[in-house]
């Protein structure tokens, strides 16, 4: 168990440096990682390269995936998985019916979360 939370509490200090480097000041110059409420699930995937795709061993890989929803700030959405930043999206209920649901898309199919 500690090592669990050791490698989570490792993956969430990585993620709280890179957030701030993501965030779109043009559009809320005041956002802050405080501004978000974080979803954390783990999330199994067919190979070690995650949701990521690309070259990666063939096993079945579970890994925490971390999304975090800004709350009072006009931010999108941002997904990690792991430490590795993944993808953002705009807030919707298709996109928050998965995140509830405790599986998002990889990121060759997060296009599913893009408004028509």
């Amino acid at each position: 168990m500690s090592n669990k939370l050791t490698r989570m509490a490792k993956q969430l200090l990585n993620i709280e440096e890179d957030l701030p480097c993501r965030f779109d000041y043009a559009r809320d110059r005041h956002a802050h990682i405080d501004d978000f409420d974080v979803y954390v699930f783990e999330q199994t995937w067919g190979s070690t390269a995650l949701g990521f795709g690309g070259i990666g061993g063939q096993a079945m890989t579970t890994e925490n995936t971390y999304v975090f929803i800004p709350l009072n700030c006009d931010q999108p959405c941002f997904v990690y998985f792991g430490s590795r930043f993944a993808y953002k999206v705009e807030y919707s209920d298709i996109f928050m019916n998965d995140v509830r649901s405790g599986h998002v898309e990889s990121v060759s199919r997060s296009g599913k979360y893009t408004p028509q």
